[in-house]
């Protein structure tokens, strides 16, 4: 089988005259080499031992860098008259067991580097001078966000033999039929459904750029380093790159984020008056971050799925005793109101317009069941098209309960999909790792009133539930991994869980 090279991660960024490279291994065993354009090693760290400080400096002369704890060898390398750091580099990571066998990775810096981070569109220079690497040469037709082969799912890889991009389960085919060809994971990719336009008169399409204030310009407009403007040709389908947090068609402001470890969530909410509720699988709790504390109750049962339903009322599923149970929190304590026994397990939960969306049962027995508030299995929608598998842990949903839909974020299925009550399928749209969905009432049609992440893209979308169109909301480094989300519409406050422990609040409004 093919090499998958996801072990060893290179970044890089231009930052004034300077180049910041991040080499970030899996298995910090052996020496860190890395080699620049001219193919010569540029510098290099030891493999940590015992007597290893957290943070090793290989090499003053060179400002090299290795933290040990997190894995990672950092390099910054500055540009002179001299020496011009433009061109392929390549970071090599010993296995220690062999010294030809080895992970590598490589990246391509070129000028148009600075501008990929900020506008997040892939730029191709008229003159590449010498870099026409095969990263480089990469057909402008050929669309990042969408696998050769099926036409159907987000790439998450890149052939470097080849220069096509493919989905997991054709990436997996693609390597055992070409075990020679060396394959690239794409990791931070985001999807943005808008096109890019020329930063003064916000109208037509770019066709210049300025290297020192960065902004994209159209034929007609200039600013006022008008010497430095570069000619560029922007790749006409989707943009793809990476950035730190954008804001498409929403107000966004980030507050203080929530910090909580040793925390298996099984969903996050809001509660009316803007305290977040976290239910802890691991634990068996429902936690309540406070300024300097965390205030936590203890339940009876395993919690799997987690939903506010109005006021400090909240529903909480307990697959194993086959019952939804709905809490009211008075003063600091949460009380039960009332308990709804289910035919069979349930997992994941919606709440809209008095009922719930609940994925119940496993494998060829499960559906999603429609249940009013009284535990009343209104609708009973089959997965008679496949739009999902039931296993208790891939699915989330949301519910509009007023249009009778229901929106599918599964995760074995690589889609987000909108059903109907009798489990057509109105629309799906191919997502890589989708998770946590969210459904914002009282928002007209037409409007994207869907929230819903992608883990492996470190991204959040907005989303129309009319036709499933969307764009970026929020992706980059900031929000590694995104899974559960929880919305209050009435405070206007978004609450994101990531991978790293954190728990991310921003003041949010749909326009």
């Amino acid at each position: 089988m093919g090499r998958i090279i996801q072990a060893v991660c290179l970044k890089g960024e231009v930052v004034g005259d300077a180049l910041h490279l991040s080499c970030k291994v899996e298995w910090l065993k052996a020496d860190i080499e890395i080699y620049s354009p001219d193919k010569k090693l540029f510098g290099s760290c030891p493999g940590p031992t015992k007597y290893s400080k957290n943070l090793e400096i290989c090499d003053t002369k060179l400002n090299m860098t290795q933290n040990v704890s997190t894995k990672t060898t950092t390099l910054v390398v500055k540009r002179t008259k001299s020496f011009s750091f433009y061109g392929q580099w390549m970071c090599k990571h010993g296995t220690g067991l062999d010294c030809s066998c080895s992970n590598w990775i490589i990246i391509t810096v070129f000028l148009s580097l600075v501008i990929i981070v900020l506008f997040a569109v892939m730029v191709k220079m008229e003159t590449f001078n010498s870099l026409q690497t095969k990263l480089c040469k990469i057909d402008s037709s050929t669309s990042a966000n969408e696998c050769l082969k099926c036409k159907m799912l987000s790439a998450c890889a890149l052939c470097v033999d080849c220069k096509c991009f493919y989905c997991e389960i054709c990436c997996d085919t693609h390597t055992k039929a070409n075990p020679k060809h060396k394959v690239c994971m794409i990791e931070h990719t985001i999807k943005s459904m808008f096109d890019v336009k020329c930063s003064k008169c916000k109208h037509q399409e770019p066709t210049f750029v300025c290297t020192s204030c960065k902004q994209v310009l159209c034929d007609s407009c200039t600013c006022e380093h008008e010497a430095d403007r570069v000619n560029i040709e922007l790749i006409k389908h989707k943009a793809r790159g990476e950035r730190s947090i954008s804001c498409c068609s929403s107000e966004l402001k980030p507050l203080p984020n929530i910090e909580i470890k040793n925390v298996q969530a099984c969903g996050i909410c809001i509660l009316n008056d803007g305290q977040i509720v976290i239910g802890d699988r691991k634990n068996g709790e429902l936690l309540m971050p406070k300024v300097a504390k965390i205030d936590s109750f203890q339940l009876a049962f395993e919690p799997r799925g987690l939903v506010h339903m109005y006021e400090k009322t909240i529903a909480v599923t307990f697959s194993h005793e086959k019952r939804i149970i709905i809490f009211e929190l008075k003063n600091t304590d949460w009380t039960k109101l009332k308990e709804l026994e289910l035919e069979d397990k349930p997992f994941s939960i919606s709440y809209n317009e008095d009922h719930f969306a609940v994925e119940i049962g496993e494998s060829e027995d499960g559906f999603i069941g429609i249940v009013s508030t009284e535990g009343q299995i209104i609708f009973k929608i089959p997965n008679t098209h496949d739009f999902a598998y039931f296993t208790g842990n891939t699915i989330r949903l949301a519910l509009d309960m007023r249009r009778g839909r229901v929106f599918v974020s599964a995760l074995s299925k690589k889609l987000v999909s909108c059903v109907d009550f009798d489990g057509n399928i109105i629309w799906h749209v191919p997502i890589a790792s989708p998770r946590g969905i969210i459904f914002v009432p009282g928002i007209a049609l037409g409007h994207k009133n869907l929230v819903y992440a992608s883990k492996r893209h470190n991204t959040v979308y907005e989303m129309g539930s009319e036709k499933g169109e969307y764009e970026v909301l929020l992706s980059g480094s900031q929000i590694p991994g995104p899974r559960y989300i929880a919305y209050s519409y009435q405070l206007n406050k978004l609450c994101i869980q990531t991978d790293n422990g954190q728990f991310h609040v921003y003041e949010y409004k749909i326009l």
